[in-house]
């Protein structure tokens, strides 16, 4: 069997929580019926599947670095080597 709770079917009757993909896969499985049958053949849950369309989805390097703080680690670093340098020469 899935191992659900009580309380989780319930949860997932009443729509205020959705079981996970591995726990869609094994009810599939279980009633043996495909995925899509198993998601499409309830509205609220599709209408709670929300996809984004981002056109600027894959980040570049330096945007990611800018965006993380590393470009500052990355400042601090090279600040601190060349002080050192400039020190021992």
């Amino acid at each position: 069997m899935t191992n659900v709770s009580r309380q989780a079917i319930s949860k997932w009757e009443v729509g205020s929580t959705y079981p996970d993909i591995d726990r869609l896969v094994q009810i599939s499985n279980l009633f043996d019926i495909t995925l899509d049958s198993l998601i499409k053949g309830d509205d609220s849950l599709k209408k709670s599947i929300v996809i984004t369309k981002n056109a600027k989805a894959q980040t570049n390097v330096w945007e990611f670095m800018r965006s993380t703080g590393w470009m500052m680690v990355i400042a601090i670093i090279y600040l601190v080597t060349k002080m050192i340098i400039a020190v021992f020469s």
